[in-house]
């Protein structure tokens, strides 16, 4: 999802279904949860409206421009001028240094550590030869010191597959929920409908409102943004 999000071109590609709507399966009735079905009435104009699965509901019919007004209006609670949003990148980079240097320190020790019981293996091992100390000890020893030199590696390589790559990743994700707002209406439904399933959660429709909350970390656009 996250490259489908950042690869605008492929999304832009995309042939919608003629029978698939923009909100099909993402918005429900804030009256009673049910889904929001959509349907064409005089061949061109898309209406929503609640399936009633529950119980007969009264909210009325509401065209997709009302519904996509108002997510476009919803989407703009994420904008953030760019001398407040390249704070965060700022911090983030700031924030993943110290880690990757605890990372490294922490890589350090691990690798020392599995030298270090190579070392006593290697050395048990030439006492073995030279008959100092029993059997039985030498075997025991060395499973243990195999056992933990194995936990060593083990933790070594997953610091070591950790992509650092994440930060940047994630910076261009909220550079792009921030500038989702502009020309909503206008963007590809695939793209429309992959960028509401990532940004948003639960959002419902009652009394002519749309009502949304944002996923993590997206909300943290929405608290820091000026009122």
């Amino acid at each position: 999802m996250v490259q489908s999000v950042l690869d605008g071109r492929s999304l832009s590609n995309v042939r919608a279904d003629p029978h698939k709507f923009t909100f099909t399966g993402l918005v429900t009735c804030g009256h009673c949860s049910c889904a929001m079905t959509a349907e064409i009435k005089k061949g061109r104009y898309i209406y929503y409206h609640c399936t009633g699965h529950r119980r007969k509901c009264e909210e009325p019919y509401v065209r997709q421009e009302a519904i996509e007004a108002q997510f476009e209006a919803s989407l703009r609670r994420l904008h953030l001028d760019t001398e407040i949003f390249d704070l965060i990148p700022r911090a983030l980079k700031e924030s993943h240094g110290s880690e990757k240097r605890d990372k490294e320190q922490a890589g350090a020790r691990l690798r020392s550590e599995a030298d270090r019981l190579q070392q006593r293996i290697d050395t048990l091992y030439v006492d073995r030869l030279d008959g100092r100390g029993t059997l039985e000890f030498h075997d025991r020893m060395a499973k243990l010191w195999r056992e933990e030199r194995a936990r060593c590696l083990r933790d070594l390589e997953a610091l070591s597959g950790a992509n650092d790559g994440f930060v940047d990743d994630g910076i261009a994700l909220l550079d792009f929920a921030r500038a989702m707002h502009s020309g909503f209406a206008q963007r590809p439904l695939a793209q429309k409908r992959t960028a509401l399933k990532l940004l948003v959660s639960n959002p419902s429709w009652a009394d002519g409102k749309l009502s949304v909350e944002f996923k993590q970390p997206f909300a943290m656009l929405e608290e820091i943004a000026p009122v």
